[in-house]
């Protein structure tokens, strides 16, 4: 990619393929426009665009020697051609986003949301940090802070990908004053300066916007394409833990299809060819409007319009209702281009009704590694017919023409007349807005039986907007007797959510009168849209009226199964009380939910005992299944467990069959009941037992440590479906005859075993120096790789490492020997010493040494970052990356050390945490750990990849290797 010219932008335009009517123009190219990142609109129909320089590779990720630019562009003529450009801002960093409002302009620069004030097209004066703490440390690149677009609400709405878990608020507000997001959006109050975390999770929100309703939905990128943003939301992530405690199972994507071909996985996409291609050309989506103008056909109103990276092109996805939100339909997709440099990255519906596209205009992405261009760098339109240009100074218009235009079908129009109204309001005062006021009441009545419901609507939200209270919203509480359930979601919101009021430290609680109106049954039932707001609203909610609704919302079993809400609902109450929990789970038809209180209550029987034993008291018919379920992913971890005073009573009420089930058995020797336990042992150490039997048995003897468990394990060695957990459960023995016996059997063991037994002697220095002992003679040299010489160099003992050095080798870890091992494997990788590979090969060869922590088209671990996206086409990229893991390393993909009590030592990947266990992904499994086990625990600043990967290679196997590892598409294994 690094010789594909680029080429003449004028030409471009015949590239596109278009729907019959439409066409292409160039707005704007270089050298005019150069790596447009964000663009917006102001009054006059102009655009602005944020230009980021700054922006660099994978090693440097932000040159901040340079600077960032906002420009303003003026299509005077309407020839979909800029006519004049300005020069706003030319010395910004890390600029990914601005908006306009309030006198200035927003700009989001992380750390930083910065407020620039202005006046005729000049800054008047140093921007003003109003937020800080967004990721913008070196280890973050491409899921940073993004996305400003004003909400319908009056609300300044932002995104944030999952690489960092941030803490935002104004500049010196402590961090536990902050409220994290680790990914999702989020969104500023600019008159009441209150920031919140709107929704959580995904990968990387790049593209949003609202629909006629006023729900705001978003575009994301790898794990699903699009989402709905439910207020309050913990949505499904790409990695890493949700920054909120309790919050158990996430809700996935709101679309019922992907773009790309997800029979090879996600990443093979990369390429837009066969079923991907065809399905819309990749996983990575950038840049989102739904198309609310008045140029398209009216078949594409209301349809979301989102650029697709690697298929360059644009898709489109209908939206329709589903449950309690909606469900995203393919559609075909709008246009493509031929282009090997189309990188759009926003998608915007202009004032005229036309679509303009961003095209960052680069031939590599985020994972790429081709180089930095800062030259290039595209604006298009795309328009139906012969469209009429926009000519409208909306700044000049009278206050009765901006009302009038709330109700215009040309969305931008109505948006941007609200923004106008607020801006005078805000110069003006309360006398202002009186007078504003004044008129609205005129032009849109507020009567149920004078207004549709979109007129209602946008009343609401231009009122809501002015006022920046719910004033408003109380005075339309006559429309929720209508069947107007999008009026009825937008007006719980704001009448539960009032920014005047409503702080996270402080609730103070909705009206009676108000209360009575949105929680009345009949209304509540009439539509699960509104049972969504409601319960989007929970957490905003003061104690006892949170209770109360909760109630009234689990009280609907049809909502069991609804994509939302049995999650939304939790997320909502999971920091109450235990009692209240308790209360509630009697009362509550949502078996998930039940599920999840019981799990809340369990995971806290060390602290309040009594919520448990109450929770068991409930009739065994109450969701006695649920309550299994909840104890169980509990207390997963856990060696002992305090016992409920009336588990044996629960027990007793259950079906036959049910209080010998494994989970009910596994919890009831947690609880310490022997009887159990010796039933368990006889069925795992008894020859003619089913091998499933005894495999079951001798699992959860091994998950709940028991008691003469050497024993057991030992007896079950020779089983060879029973020998890995047997070898697992020995791990816990400090026994040294345990170590001398698994060596002596090692020749006779199956893979799998083998693989245990090196995983056991290599977490003590006793056993590691005896498996070096045998390396060669009882134990093959081959099986012991660099992963495993890391993790003896982490065991920290010298004498361990000088054996190590002689009988295995030496781990060039230093970065002058790792200077010289890439130059050396450089020099060697010529066109030519490639040339004689075989990819097949290297697909073994990768299998066998990178596959237990990466993925490659879909194949593979997850314990590192799947390597599918990466820069892997390049060879300095490769080696830069395997030779020297830890030049850079994500926090995610940090090492963490845990030092147990009983002389053992495990690495890798911190999965999950709890205050009773710690889960951590190690190369051959997920292992949770007590913390009554550990002694100590440390976060390595180095990857858990190893140095000299490529050392014990020969010179063909490294040809294969790199062939594979730099392959375009996923090749055949070796027949």
């Amino acid at each position: 990619m690094r010789d594909t010219p680029l080429e003449d932008p004028e030409t471009l335009v015949d590239r596109f393929t278009l729907p019959e009517g439409f066409k292409a123009t160039l707005y704007a190219a270089e050298p005019d426009i150069r790596n447009p990142i964000a663009m917006c609109w102001d009054e006059r129909g102009r655009m602005w665009v944020a230009e980021n320089y700054t922006y660099s590779d994978q090693k440097e990720r932000y040159d901040l020697k340079l600077r960032d630019r906002i420009l303003i562009f003026d299509d005077t003529d309407g020839d979909g051609r800029f006519d004049e450009r300005t020069v706003f801002a030319d010395d910004l960093q890390r600029l990914t986003s601005i908006e306009r409002g309030f006198g200035g302009v927003y700009a989001l620069c992380p750390p930083h949301l910065l407020f620039i004030p202005c006046e005729e097209d000049r800054p008047t004066g140093p921007p003003v940090v109003l937020l800080d703490g967004f990721g913008a440390d070196n280890g973050l690149r491409h899921t940073i802070a993004n996305g400003l677009k004003w909400g319908p609400d009056g609300w300044l709405y932002g995104r944030t990908g999952i690489t960092r878990t941030c803490h935002i608020g104004p500049p010196s507000t402590p961090k536990d004053e902050r409220q994290p997001i680790g990914g999702g959006i989020w969104r500023y109050h600019p008159v009441h300066q209150r920031f919140e975390p709107y929704c959580h999770g995904t990968t990387n929100p790049w593209g949003s916007d609202w629909n006629a309703n006023g729900d705001l939905f978003f575009i994301n990128t790898v794990i699903g394409h699009l989402w709905h943003a439910i207020p309050g939301a913990h949505f499904k992530r790409m990695f890493g833990e949700d920054p909120y405690p309790h919050v158990y199972e996430l809700i996935d994507q709101h679309a019922d299809h992907y773009h790309w071909d997800t029979g090879k996985k996600w990443k093979q996409s990369r390429n837009a060819a066969g079923l991907s291609d065809d399905l819309g050309g990749g996983h990575a989506h950038v840049g989102m409007t739904i198309y609310q103008g008045e140029q398209f056909p009216e078949n594409y109103r209301g349809k979301v319009f989102t650029a697709n990276l690697h298929g360059r092109r644009i898709n489109v996805d209908r939206l329709e209702p589903s449950g309690s939100g909606y469900v995203g339909k393919h559609e075909p997709d709008f246009i493509s281009t031929s282009d090997p440099w189309f990188r759009a990255v926003e998608v915007s519906t202009g004032p005229d009704g036309s679509l303009y596209i961003l095209d960052w205009s680069d031939i590599g992405e985020c994972h790429e590694h081709d180089g930095v261009h800062r030259t290039s760098g595209r604006i298009y339109r795309i328009s139906y017919g012969d469209p009429t240009p926009f000519r409208t100074d909306l700044g000049s218009l009278s206050n009765e023409k901006l009302i009038e235009l709330q109700t215009n079908r040309n969305e931008w129009a109505s948006r941007m007349a609200r923004w106008e109204l607020r801006q005078r309001v805000h110069q003006g005062g309360d006398q202002r807005l009186e007078a504003i006021s004044a008129l609205v009441g005129r032009i849109l009545p507020n009567a149920p039986e004078k207004s549709p419901e979109s007129t209602a609507l946008r009343r609401l939200w231009l009122m809501s907007t002015l006022r920046n209270d719910t004033v408003e919203a109380a005075a339309m509480l006559p429309w929720l007797t209508q069947d107007t359930p999008a009026l009825h979601s937008q007006l719980i919101r704001i009448l539960i959510d009032n920014p005047s009021t409503n702080k996270p430290d402080h609730k103070p609680g909705v009206p009676p009168v108000v209360w009575n109106r949105i929680t009345d049954p009949e209304l509540v039932g009439a539509h699960p849209s509104t049972r969504l707001a409601l319960a989007s609203s929970l957490p905003k909610l003061q104690e006892d009226q949170r209770v109360e609704l909760a109630r009234l919302l689990l009280s609907f079993e049809s909502d069991s199964s609804d994509h939302n809400l049995p999650h939304l609902i939790w997320s909502g109450i999971c920091q109450l009380p235990l009692p209240r929990l308790v209360d509630l789970f009697e009362d509550c038809r949502l078996p998930p939910v039940r599920r999840f209180i019981a799990r809340r209550i369990a995971a806290a029987v060390n602290e309040t005992p009594a919520a448990l034993n109450a929770l068991l008291d409930i009739h065994v018919e109450s969701g006695a299944r649920e309550r299994i379920d909840g104890l169980t992913q509990a207390f997963d971890g856990w060696k002992r467990a305090p016992r409920p005073d009336n588990w044996a009573a629960f027990v007793k009420q259950l079906p036959e069959a049910e209080q010998h089930a494994p989970s009910v058995i596994a919890l009831s020797i947690l609880f310490g009941d022997k009887r159990q336990l010796t039933t368990l042992r006889q069925t795992a150490m008894k020859t003619d037992a089913p091998v499933e039997a005894r495999r079951g048995a001798l699992s959860l003897l091994v998950e709940l440590a028991a008691p003469d468990l050497q024993e057991i394990c030992e007896a079950c060695l020779d089983v060879e479906e029973l020998a890995p957990i047997a070898i697992h459960g020995l791990s816990s023995s400090k026994d040294p005859s345990v170590a001398e016996s698994l060596i002596r059997r090692y020749p006779d063991l199956p893979d799998r075993a083998r693989s245990e037994v090196i995983t056991l002697l290599l977490s003590r220095p006793a056993s590691a120096s005896l498996l070096l002992d045998h390396l060669g003679t009882t134990i093959p040299t081959a099986d012991l790789t660099t992963i495993h010489a890391r993790q003896i160099k982490h065991l920290n003992k010298p004498t361990l490492n000088e054996k190590l050095s002689a009988r295995w080798g030496e781990l060039r870890e230093s970065p002058e020997q790792l200077i010289q091992s890439i130059a050396s494997y450089r020099s060697k990788l010529t066109p030519e010493f490639l040339s004689k590979a075989n990819p097949s090969q290297g697909r073994l060869l990768f299998q066998s040494n990178c596959a237990a922590c990466h993925k490659l088209y879909g194949e593979g671990g997850s314990i590192g970052p799947d390597i599918t996206g990466s820069g892997r086409h390049s060879i300095d990229y490769l080696l830069e990356s395997i030779v020297d893991p830890n030049a850079v390393v994500a926090s995610e993909h940090a090492l963490m050390l845990l030092y147990l009590k009983d002389g053992r030592v495990l690495s890798g990947m911190q999965r999950r945490q709890t205050p009773q266990t710690i889960t951590l992904s190690m190369t051959d499994r997920e292992v949770t750990v007590s913390r009554e086990e550990i002694r100590k625990q440390e976060k390595q600043k180095a990857s858990m990849m190893p140095t000299g990967l490529l050392d014990p290679l020969n010179d063909q196997e490294l040809r294969d290797l790199i062939a594979y590892l730099m392959s375009r598409e996923q090749v055949e294994l070796p027949r």
